[in-house]
């Protein structure tokens, strides 16, 4: 796939992708060109966004979302053990060993902290360092050196998103403030409500909102769990990866504000990312 014309200067832009790792030369277009040559070339989706973009060290570069490791797993028939849990210190440490249908073996290791947790924080905390393992394996295993989104909260204040294009090609919303209900007027001779019948804010809009979480409640369904997220504003979403239930928890903690990319799926609002925001 072609990504810009054979001149001397779009040459010196494709060089910085291909040998320094850094998209932001490219344009718009041409990031999106480049974006759909990495997933074609893997046999990924594009339209499930395996891939986001995050700036490190000036460069703005790919990351491996959770869409992406379960897509390569399942192109490469890739099976995951866990072979070892271990606390080090105040860190669990998990160990998790990868094998696709050639036979080919790796493996790699999780940890997050766990220093001062206990009970269901702690009990995240471990589900968290389960999944950074498992995500990792399964990037060296298929022989991508990318970071995953796993990793991205060993990175303090990380930039994320394209730039430039990130509020015109997404919706930025706020969170939806519940409207004010007037009570109907009773109908002659007809009784009067006991009191107001329990008021359900619309779900939120596709996009990215800021959320003040108050409520994080599991609750145990038919394909896994699943987290029940209550925002201040009286929103209900779900969510169904423990790593972002963890990332919810620490900044309902710190008594800050998440922002979160939420998607409508069927009956409820689904949250795929969480980011802190800072002050």
């Amino acid at each position: 796939m072609t990504l810009a014309k054979s001149t001397d200067s779009s040459m010196s832009i494709i060089e910085q992708v291909l040998v320094m790792g850094d998209l932001a030369r490219l344009n718009p277009e041409q990031r999106n060109q480049y974006y759909r040559a990495v997933c074609e070339s893997l046999g990924l989706n594009p339209l499930t966004r395996p891939f986001e973009y995050i700036t490190l060290n000036g460069k703005l570069q790919l990351y491996a979302r959770k869409d992406c490791t379960d897509q390569l797993r399942k192109i490469h028939g890739v099976s995951i053990r866990i072979a070892g849990r271990e606390v080090m210190d105040d860190l669990m440490v998990v160990t998790a060993e990868a094998t696709d249908k050639t036979g080919r073996t790796d493996s790699s290791i999780g940890a997050v902290s766990i220093a001062g947790l206990r009970g269901e924080a702690k009990a995240n905390a471990l589900m968290k360092a389960e999944t950074k393992s498992r995500r990792r394996v399964t990037l060296a295993l298929c022989g991508l050196g990318m970071l995953d989104e796993s990793e991205l909260d060993g990175i303090p204040n990380p930039r994320l998103g394209e730039p430039q294009q990130r509020s015109a090609d997404r919706i930025v919303a706020k969170p939806v403030e519940p409207p004010v209900k007037t009570p109907a007027e009773p109908k002659p001779g007809a009784d009067a409500p006991a009191e107001p019948a329990a008021y359900s804010p619309e779900p939120p809009p596709d996009g990215y909102l800021n959320l003040d979480v108050v409520g994080i409640e599991e609750h145990k369904g038919k394909s896994g769990a699943v987290w029940k997220i209550t925002t201040r504003t009286g929103a209900v979403l779900a969510c169904l990866d423990p790593v972002l239930v963890q990332d919810l928890s620490d900044i309902r903690e710190n008594c800050t504000i998440a922002r979160c990319e939420v998607q409508r799926r069927g009956n409820r609002t689904l949250i795929l990312s969480v980011q802190e925001v800072q002050g």
